[in-house]
């Protein structure tokens, strides 16, 4: 193979099986654009390619148009040679000769006659000539303007040969998007199982934003959404670009929040939104002029990052030391990627940043599931714990209940018999019916306080719920007619209880002397006191003393409300009202 400027001699080549990349010193125009009806003008001019207008010794400017121009020479004996095109940025036409067989618009010479129309999917084209003209006319007015120039390479060989090449390119590519992809789709399930956790939610995200950046990077996008223009790709690319460190930071906050909270950290990264905000109102041009900007701010971002897991890694933060060392990793590629992106210039082997990606990903999502794991594991030994807990408290409350009902049992038993002793001795005595009346009130007392250390429900059970539940389900009286309102949360539990046992007195040892008329019973809050009204007609027994036992109670413990009852029993019905001042003034009125 004989190569000089303008030139490439390979008729002497063995192409069958071999893929040879037209590097070298091309002819080239700047500000000419070939077409075959004015023929291709000489020129001195030789530039080498790959390479692009800035890094030229002339230094053109990065807007404009151009031809380059090389001479081929090709083995005569061998057929089926194709020359597969590579994708170059902005708005791009080649010819074999006089023969147009590629072109993705229309080149012009400004911003407005340069059309872009679409990117066709096939690239390797036929040579039928055995010596030809390779001719490119490139307009960099739409896309990617500071890459303007042949960046990739021309390639020529057997059919066969690059058609298994862009075979295997597009397979790679594909793998890479579907597997990022498939692990976004995994954490975001795991997320809407899981909502108590953040970390996969986020990781989720970053992993759809690594996937649709590898997507719309890729050859793959060209041939499904062909249409596309260069500004909006480029724009999709900036955004993700842009969007990347944001949400790797809120990921690494969560996993790490000591480390990564400090507000410092958040409004540094914050300023991200500047460029995110920047991207859907500024101009193509100003756009590109912005991405190239930012693309001296990974450096900045990624130290801000590092800070905070070497703060996490010294504090002996769980997984930070794994976190830590595959970022570097990532971080590394990534410099590769953006020495590329801004001088053409790999540190470290070309698509290196894809295969790290890969790795961080899978690596980390490894870790993810780790953290759920002890997570899981954690809740089923705090389950177990718990479980203990109430068999423990469940066995405390059966204890706590049987020596209540000993309690119960005991002083009944020790209260019964002074009782009974006391009224052996002499009835004319005063001191001794004084003291009876004591004890009883005394063994009342000390039963409400057994009551109230063993209750555990609500002061509404005691009394609201008391009341309805007498209204409906009993079966003692025809008919009841019951109003009750909410009182009893304006009262004492205490008082809860006598305004119960009042009840409870009233109903079984008053009411179920009376007659079968219908039972009327009113609970709520007049004025500033809670009152309980309780009536019932066709009463044939006349005054108090047929419930002399009853009303000793009533008595005693409307005493202990300071409240006041009035029971009357006329012309055969049956009156009963009990009244309880309420010490919450506050309590709303009915």
């Amino acid at each position: 193979m004989k190569a000089q400027k303008g030139e490439m001699d390979l008729s002497h080549a063995n192409l069958w099986g071999n893929v040879i990349p037209l590097n070298g010193e091309w002819e080239f125009k700047w500000g000419e654009l070939y077409s075959p009806e004015k023929g291709w003008t000489t020129s001195s001019e030789y530039v080498p390619v790959p390479g692009v207008w800035r890094d030229y010794p002339k230094h053109y400017p990065l807007l404009g148009h151009a031809s380059y121009r090389l001479h081929l020479k090709l083995n005569g004996d061998q057929r089926s040679l194709v020359l597969k095109i590579p994708r170059l940025q902005g708005v791009y036409s080649v010819y074999l000769g006089n023969r147009k067989i590629f072109a993705n618009g229309i080149n012009g010479t400004d911003p407005a006659s340069t059309v872009f129309i679409a990117q066709p999917v096939i690239r390797n084209i036929p040579i039928l000539e055995r010596e030809v003209d390779l001719i490119v006319n490139i307009s960099n007015y739409r896309g990617n303007y500071r890459k303007g120039g042949i960046r990739s390479e021309f390639l020529v060989g057997g059919a066969n040969t690059l058609f298994r090449s862009s075979l295997h390119e597009g397979f790679r590519e594909t793998i890479l998007v579907c597997v990022i992809f498939a692990i976004a789709l995994y954490h975001f399930v795991f997320f809407a199982s899981y909502k108590k956790d953040l970390v996969p939610a986020y990781f989720s995200g970053l992993c759809f934003l690594v996937s649709f950046y590898s997507f719309i990077t890729s050859n793959i996008q060209y041939s499904l959404i062909s249409e596309l223009s260069p500004d909006l790709r480029v724009r999709m690319e900036f955004f993700c670009v842009v969007s990347f460190f944001p949400i790797l930071y809120f990921t690494l906050r969560e996993t790490f929040p000591k480390q990564f909270g400090q507000k410092w950290m958040l409004f540094s990264i914050a300023t991200s939104g500047i460029f995110i905000a920047c991207i859907p109102v500024l101009s193509e041009v100003d756009v590109i002029s912005l991405y190239s900007y930012f693309m001296y701010f990974p450096p900045i971002y990624s130290a801000i990052l590092f800070f905070g897991m070497v703060g996490a890694w010294r504090a002996g933060e769980k997984r930070a030391k794994k976190v830590c060392l595959s970022s570097l990793i990532l971080a590394a590629a990534m410099i590769n990627d953006v020495s590329y992106g801004l001088f053409e210039v790999y540190v470290l082997f070309p698509y290196s940043f894809p295969i790290a990606l890969v790795a961080f990903i899978v690596f980390n999502s490894y870790l993810i599931s780790a953290r759920f794991t002890e997570d899981l594991e954690g809740s089923k030994d705090f389950a177990d714990l718990q479980v203990k807990y109430n068999e423990q408290l469940k066995h405390s409350a059966d204890e706590k209940a049987e020596a209540v009902l000993e309690i119960d049992r005991g002083m009944d038993s020790d209260w019964n018999s002074l009782l009974s002793e006391l009224e052996s001795r002499e009835k004319s005595d005063r001191s001794f019916s004084r003291l009876k009346n004591e004890m009883s009130e005394a063994r009342t007392s000390v039963r409400d306080i057994v009551f109230l250390m063993n209750y555990q429900g609500s002061k509404a059970d005691l009394i609201e719920q008391e009341f309805r539940n007498f209204s409906r389900n009993n079966s003692e009286f025809p008919s009841i007619d019951s109003e009750i309102r909410d009182v009893s949360e304006a009262m004492r539990i205490d008082q809860c209880l006598h305004v119960h046992r009042i009840f409870s007195v009233v109903v079984r040892e008053i009411l179920r002397k009376g007659s079968s008329d219908t039972v009327h019973v009113f609970w709520g809050k007049e004025k500033k006191s809670a009152l309980l009204r309780i009536s019932q007609g066709g009463f044939e027994i006349m005054g108090e003393d047929p419930f002399g036992s009853a009303i000793s109670e009533i008595r005693m413990r409307t005493e202990k409300l300071q409240g006041r009852y009035v029971l009357l029993n006329e012309k055969g019905r049956l009156e009963f009202e009990l009244r309880v001042p309420l010490e919450k003034s506050e309590f709303a009125p009915d």
